[in-house]
């Protein structure tokens, strides 16, 4: 049987169509992604206890989870923003020495750790053939000395990590290299640095 042209964007369309308003979810496993492996100069300061208090997601977003959204499809991440970059940094500031608390604790902490999320996400922008991906994290710090009136850190940090692909791939990786980014400018920050030394 032969296909003329028209027949076949037509098949193509109708494939594409179907897949569009099959709704399915899919949930990305963002706490999977891998921590800096890089030196910090963060691991230059005398260990300090960090207080984190529960970040907020000020983005004005319905499902904060919620990525990409794809004809009927969702992409989610498994756990909100707001507690994945939480963790993210708590970790960095562990690999490099230091013991970060709950601020809730009655552990005697150093600084008291506040974050804003303005900025988690992912855009997939279509081209000719060639589709570009871009991922995106923003959190602004507010980092105050204990006791509050010795002084007070704030600082906003962002990440960005694009690509291009023919088809939507790898969403998690992509949103995990964004957040990389961040959180490397937070490490490696000299402002922060000097701030916490004093």
């Amino acid at each position: 049987m032969k296909v003329n042209r028209s027949n076949l964007i037509s098949i193509v369309s109708l494939i594409v169509t179907l897949f569009l308003n099959t709704g399915c979810t899919y949930v990305l496993n963002i706490t999977e992604t891998p921590a800096l492996q890089m030196g910090s100069p963060l691991r230059s300061v005398e260990p300090k206890t960090f207080a984190f208090r529960d970040f907020q997601d000020i983005r004005g977003v319905e499902d904060p989870s919620l990525m990409i959204k794809i004809g009927f499809s969702t992409h989610s991440l498994d756990q909100p923003p707001a507690i994945f970059i939480a963790d993210r940094i708590k970790k960095e500031f562990e690999r490099n020495g230091h013991k970060c608390v709950d601020a809730s604790s009655k552990a005697k902490a150093d600084f008291i750790v506040d974050g804003k999320i303005y900025k988690m996400s992912f855009q997939n922008i279509h081209g000719t053939w060639i589709m570009t991906q871009i991922a995106k994290a923003g959190v602004k710090l507010t980092i105050n000395r204990v006791p509050s009136e010795s002084g007070v850190f704030e600082k906003s940090y962002e990440g960005e990590y694009t690509s291009k692909s023919a088809i939507l791939t790898g969403i998690t990786e992509k949103l995990g290299q964004a957040a990389l980014s961040m959180i490397k400018d937070i490490s490696t920050d000299s402002e922060l640095i000097e701030f916490i030394k004093k």
